[in-house]
């Protein structure tokens, strides 16, 4: 079984990743460590004290997967160009994140609200950039049986790693979470489960 650290916003930044190699070691290290969503600027301008978590000799030894807040697909595949210039391979996109603040911006999981928008950016991404990309995703906006659409159009693309949190975006972290049975056996990409314990992706949450 593998071993993934999800992103906490600030807490789980490269201070963290190196204390927790140093003092949990080699076998109680995680396989991944995701790191807090950056959103890629619309200026095209990177803020160098933000990039200066993910910069490679800042996180020495870790298999770091920088994960991306989006919703224009160019300028995400352009995002994920400029981490492949840093040396990552695989770029994580954060369909997943419920907090209110993000998806009254049409990001996070408030990108499933409109099955057309969410096909065109996956579009632009696949059609803009190379390399690994995976998804983390919720089952839908307002009850598990809209995965199925959403599910159709995660098939469409060479999505490498399905990570799905088993509620919808209007559960947040609450109630009992929907579960395997709503995933089906039709997924081409590998599937992870997340989500088993209370959180959220607000400032100082996990996404």
């Amino acid at each position: 079984m593998n071993y993934y650290a999800a992103p906490m916003e600030g807490l789980t930044d490269r201070v963290w990743r190196q204390a927790h190699q140093k003092w949990f070691g080699p076998a109680g290290n995680a396989d991944r460590y995701y790191a807090p969503f950056i959103s890629p600027p619309e200026n095209r301008v990177l803020i160098k004290k933000k990039m200066a978590e993910l910069a490679p000799a800042a996180n020495p030894g870790a298999p770091v997967i920088p994960q991306l807040l989006a919703k224009d697909g160019e300028l995400a595949a352009w995002m994920i160009g400029e981490l492949r210039g840093l040396g990552y391979t695989e770029v994580n996109l954060n369909l997943g994140c419920p907090s209110g603040t993000v998806t009254a911006k049409g990001k996070g999981s408030g990108m499933l609200r409109d099955p057309v928008k969410l096909d065109a950016f996956l579009a632009a991404v696949f059609a803009n950039a190379e390399g690994p990309i995976s998804v983390k995703t919720r089952l839908g906006v307002e009850k598990p049986e809209e995965f199925a659409a959403i599910l159709d159009i995660y098939n469409r693309y060479p999505i490498c790693e399905l990570t799905i949190h088993p509620r919808v975006m209007r559960q947040l972290y609450r109630g009992q979470g929907g579960g395997p049975a709503h995933v089906g056996s039709a997924v081409s990409a590998a599937v992870r489960h997340h989500g088993g314990s209370r959180h959220h992706c607000g400032p100082g949450a996990l996404p």
